[in-house]
């Protein structure tokens, strides 16, 4: 039996009751790629993006920058594979989700959603089932906590429960009621190959380029980004001048032109 997105009513704090391995029939806004831009422990970890697939399986992309990663963060019994520098693929699986169109604000829709997540079972040692927030739109995913906070276990979760008949329990009064965080933060591969649908800035100048009008405050063109350096003259920080400073036209600085002495008479050069 799947989850038919149609049918599916707002959340409550009820229980529902689908098939272990249910396939969720997803809302559109979900099902795209998604690059991650939070979710990140600079020099540990890297939540680098994911793929929703129509049906429930997300494909994970992290980095471990380093060995031991996640006994770094405090779990020293995670798998083998979650200690192993470098790029790893994991999946996550939706396994229901409801509206909290409650929530809704002019930019975004918000779900509530039960995951079954590989990383975080592997690596924290989390309970099974997850229960987040989520505020969406064509553009941005974001994700708020996880809910269970603490599940008794030696990870958070909870959230769902195995009835050993073939199905799963979704206790959807764990989940949160708001967000205390924003947990992952991504946006939609597509902005991100086409800059200009997520307004990223035009250059203002072409590089290279230096405007003298004001000749004491050149503007330099740098990366297409306009920076003006201000020139400080030698005669306004006591230089010396053996005769007088003279104006130079088109230039911030005088020079110093010195005195001609014109010989005298009987003097000895």
């Amino acid at each position: 039996m799947n989850q038919d997105i149609h049918a599916m009513q707002e959340c409550s704090s009820s229980s529902t009751v689908v098939p272990r391995h249910n396939v969720v029939d997803l809302p559109e806004v979900f099902v795209r790629p998604w690059v991650a831009t939070s979710g990140k422990y600079p020099g540990v970890m890297a939540i680098n993006g994911f793929d929703v697939q129509q049906g429930g399986l997300v494909n994970l992309s992290v980095t471990l920058e380093m060995d031991g990663a996640w006994a770094a963060l405090g779990f020293p019994n995670a798998e083998p594979w979650c200690q192993e520098k470098g790029t790893h693929a994991a999946n996550i699986y939706i396994r229901g989700w409801c509206r909290a169109s409650d929530l809704d604000d002019g930019d975004f829709e918000y779900y509530k959603f039960h995951l079954e997540h590989q990383l975080s079972m592997d690596c924290q040692g989390q309970r099974l089932g997850t229960c987040r927030i989520l505020r969406v739109n064509k553009h941005q995913w974001i994700e708020s906590q996880d809910a269970p906070e603490n599940g008794g276990g030696t990870g958070a979760g909870g959230s769902m429960e195995e009835t050993g008949d073939g199905e799963l329990l979704l206790k959807w009064g764990v989940c949160p009621d708001q967000f205390k965080s924003d947990f992952v933060i991504a946006h939609s591969l597509a902005d991100v190959d086409e800059p200009e649908d997520i307004n990223e800035p035009q250059p203002e100048c072409t590089d290279g380029e230096v405007d003298k009008t004001d000749p004491c405050a050149p503007a330099h063109c740098i990366g297409g980004r306009i920076s003006v350096v201000a020139i400080d003259c030698e005669v306004h920080f006591g230089g010396k001048c053996a005769g007088q400073w003279v104006p130079v036209e088109g230039e911030c600085c005088p020079t110093c032109e010195e005195n001609q002495w014109l010989p005298v008479e009987g003097e000895v050069w």
